[in-house]
Formats: structure tokens, C-alpha cells, sequence
């Protein structure tokens, strides 16, 4: 459950589906931000949100499925999105003017810490919680070398990042295509693990040089009855490509 006001870590190694995750959370913003226990659950039509990005790729990939999150206009569910890197306490003022045009602001995404903190301060990405609406934050970081499983998920950025943040989610690509959202700490209620397929799709939006549509990924809740038979045959690929290999051994040495 995410709240309002606090700020979250989606941590996870490359290719596991981390922006993937955060497009469906910006997309659901309206129906997935609360605001903190103590208050009532605030929802409401349209919800705004904002995505600060470091490169402008992300574009093409808001812009998926026959309801994207955000249209380059930014005029679907008052979303929009900040390009570039910039010193956001030095531009907090604007941003306060341009979020209230916006009549507050749900959700921001923040891709990636590594690009937003200019600073010794750990807590530099806490002032965006502070502008209109209180809204909640999402954070991508890259996870801390050697990560041997979905535990071992850790920020970037050390212990002081780490108690700063009131919360660091986690997305660990468990299949080819599943992913699983968990989390190490978070403040607040917990939940059970959530788990995600990975789609390729392609999008106009999305081209290289010559025009061709490029490949990307969006991420797909799927039920315990999917996930259990995708889990079984993913199992038995292995097992079919262990055995293979097996015989191809034994022929060859013979």
C-alpha cells in the first residue's frame, strides 16, 4: 500500500521489469495512492501524476495499449512528465507553480536516484512529497552489487539512504517472463508479494533511426492460478533443456 507524503525505493537489477512496474503504478495512480492511515482514503477522477526522467525513451513506453498512462501532450489523466536532470531543491519553487496548475498532484516517479541526487544530502528527494496534493513517491534505484535474491535488494546509496526512504519495494524477475513485487521495508501496512508478466509490445512512439519499432515491456498482474501454471511449465522447460543437454554429453563422450 502506498501513501501519501511517503517515498518509496523500486529497487531491482536491470531487466527486471522495475520501469516496467512503475508505468503500471503511474498508470493506476488514482486507485492505488491513499493517503496515510490516520486519514481518509482520498480518490479521485483523473488523478495527476508526474514522471521526472533522465531520458526521453520512457515516451514511447508511457505511451502503450489502447489507454496509455500519458500521451506526449501529457493530456491523458493529467499526467505529464519532466525530461532531463536538474537540482530539484533548486527548482522546487517552480514546480510547486506548475503542480498547482495542475490542482495537486497524486503520484510522482522519479527515474532514477542515481540521476536526481546531486548532493551529499540523503534526503534531497523528500522535498517533492511537499508539493501540492502531498504526493506520494516512487523512486527507481539500482540495486547494491552482488544481490543474490529478492532479500538482498538494497539501494544504492548505503544505510543513510536506506533510513531516509519510507519504504523500498522490490522487483525480482523470478521466470523469463514473471516478475515478483515484495518489499524489505516499508512503514505502513504490509501485502503479500504481487506477481507480474512481462509483455513485449512495440509502439509508434517508440522507434530507432530508420523508423523501426522497437521492442519494450509492460507488466500485467496476473492471478495465483496463472502464476502457478506458468511457474510449472517454466519448471518443466528446464527440467526438458537439462535432460537435452544430458544426452548431448552423453553422445558426445561417447
Amino acid at each position: 500500500m502506498l501513501q501519501r507524503r511517503f517515498i518509496y525505493a523500486l529497487t531491482g537489477q536491470t531487466g527486471h521489469g522495475k520501469t516496467a512496474i512503475a508505468l503500471l503504478l503511474f498508470r493506476q495512480s488514482r486507485r492505488l495512492t491513499q493517503t496515510p492511515r490516520s486519514q481518509a482514503t482520498r480518490s479521485r477522477k483523473g488523478a495527476a501524476s508526474i514522471w521526472l526522467v533522465k531520458t526521453p525513451t520512457i515516451y514511447g513506453c508511457a505511451s502503450l495499449g489502447p489507454t496509455p498512462c500519458l500521451r506526449l501532450d501529457g493530456s491523458a489523466d493529467r499526467a505529464s512528465y519532466i525530461p532531463g536532470v536538474f537540482n530539484i531543491g533548486q527548482m522546487h519553487d517552480r514546480r510547486v507553480t506548475e503542480t498547482r496548475k495542475l490542482e495537486g498532484v497524486d503520484i510522482v516517479i522519479v527515474d532514477t536516484s542515481a540521476a536526481y541526487f546531486l548532493g551529499a544530502d540523503e534526503n534531497v528527494l523528500r522535498v517533492v512529497t511537499t508539493l501540492p496534493g502531498r504526493p506520494c513517491v516512487v523512486v527507481l534505484c539500482h540495486r547494491i552489487k552482488h544481490a543474490m535474491d529478492a532479500t538482498q535488494l538494497l539501494p544504492r546509496g548505503g544505510g543513510a539512504f536506506l533510513g531516509e526512504i519510507d519504504g523500498n519495494l522490490t522487483a525480482w524477475k523470478h521466470d523469463e517472463t514473471l516478475v515478483e513485487l515484495s518489499y524489505t521495508k516499508l512503514r505502513g501496512p504490509g501485502f503479500e508479494p504481487v506477481t507480474f508478466r512481462l509483455e513485449k509490445v512495440t509502439t509508434p512512439k517508440l522507434v530507432d533511426a530508420k523508423g523501426r519499432m522497437l521492442p519494450t515491456v509492460r507488466a500485467v498482474a496476473i492471478s495465483e492460478a496463472e502464476q502457478a501454471a506458468q511457474t510449472k511449465h517454466a519448471s518443466q522447460r528446464r527440467r526438458s533443456g537439462a535432460g537435452g543437454a544430458a544426452l548431448r554429453s552423453h553422445i558426445l563422450n561417447r
